[in-house]
């Protein structure tokens, strides 16, 4: 005679192993859930101090008004006198000084042009400039800048 176990012996074994399984599952897979989470927001508030303070909404607007006003002195639309801008070259004023907006002087040029800006005149470093705006909706690149100090 052939001794095998009961298949009810089988069953009921196998009932408790998966039962104990689960028991043993959900809290790891809870833990597993908690470390995420954690991983997850240690991640956004490391990345969060990486990334600059986003530009307020008014300065956003001011940026877009330095943006029309150098559109319009570049379009010939606004007046914009020509001063010397060194070496007895002239310049427009808006482009050797800048434009001040909000208490703050914008600067600005065009890639691929002669700039009279102070970064185009080596006045100041590309690591003390701040880039606000890029504009690549024209013929040219415009750049807007304002300088740290």
């Amino acid at each position: 005679m052939i001794h095998a176990p009961s298949t009810t012996f089988t069953k009921s074994n196998e009932t408790a192993s998966s039962s104990r399984r689960v028991r043993l599952g959900m809290p790891l897979l809870l833990a597993m859930g908690v470390v995420l989470l954690v991983a997850i927001v240690a991640g956004v508030s490391i990345s969060a101090a990486a990334v600059p303070a986003a530009t307020p909404v008014a300065a956003a607007a001011d940026v877009m008004a330095v943006r029309t006003a150098v559109l319009d002195r570049l379009d010939g639309v606004a007046a914009d006198p020509m001063v010397e801008a060194g070496a007895g070259a002239l310049a427009p004023a808006s482009s050797v000084r800048g434009l001040s907006v909000g208490g703050t002087s914008y600067y600005y040029y065009v890639e691929g042009q002669r700039g009279y800006d102070p970064l185009s005149r080596g006045e100041v470093a590309p690591s003390q400039v701040r880039e606000v705006l890029r504009d690549a909706r024209g013929a040219s690149t415009l750049v807007i800048y304002t300088i740290a100090r």
